[in-house]
């Protein structure tokens, strides 16, 4: 929801960072840098290190927003690329429910809601992408969703921030994430 508000507002400021970093970082390694400092979140929230854990996720969704501006700057976006970019971003936040599920035992049931939600959301995202004829600068066609990458990263701060309101606020998110599944779902189907 918040994520295509923000890309209008925000995308020449990293399309300008893009073009200054771009001759001495790949969009590979921001990929990888965006998957190593989300890793470190899961561990940190694990771990109870909320100051490191918002660090580092805020870390790994800068990184994920410049990989792809530096790869449309540079014009060295690949299909690898966005192939690993798609498996980093899951693999992030499969390791933030994971670190949530490890530190906050409590709190793994929601957790499990939350990774069936994000496999309905992400599988039905794919299919879409497969399906339908792409008219944006992505590499493919881009679904617009009631929750984006953005979305996510709040309701992670939020939930790093004040651990005890977790289960309503992903229960939130994880309606919400079953409701983008079931709208694509509709849209093949038409």
């Amino acid at each position: 929801m918040l994520e295509l508000f923000f890309r209008k507002k925000t995308k020449p400021f990293f399309l300008s960072i893009a073009q200054l970093i771009g001759r001495q970082i790949s969009a590979n390694a921001l990929t990888i840098c965006a998957f190593v400092c989300g890793l470190l979140c899961g561990v940190c929230i694990a771990l109870h290190l909320k100051i490191l854990a918002l660090l580092f996720l805020c870390l790994s969704g800068l990184f994920d927003v410049l990989d792809g501006a530096v790869a449309r700057v540079t014009n060295s976006a690949t299909e690898l690329g966005a192939f690993s970019d798609l498996v980093s971003d899951r693999m992030v936040e499969s390791a933030i429910m994971a670190g949530i599920a490890w530190g906050y035992p409590d709190y793994a049931f929601v957790c499990l809601l939350f990774m069936i939600a994000l496999l309905l959301h992400f599988s039905t995202f794919g299919i879409a992408a497969s399906l339908f004829k792409n008219k944006s600068e992505k590499s493919f066609h881009y679904n617009k969703s009631f929750v984006e990458r953005l979305d996510v990263f709040i309701v992670f701060a939020i939930i790093i921030a004040m651990p005890s309101i977790t289960i309503p606020v992903l229960m939130v998110l994880n309606s919400f994430m079953f409701i983008d599944g079931a709208m694509r779902f509709k849209a093949v189907i038409s």
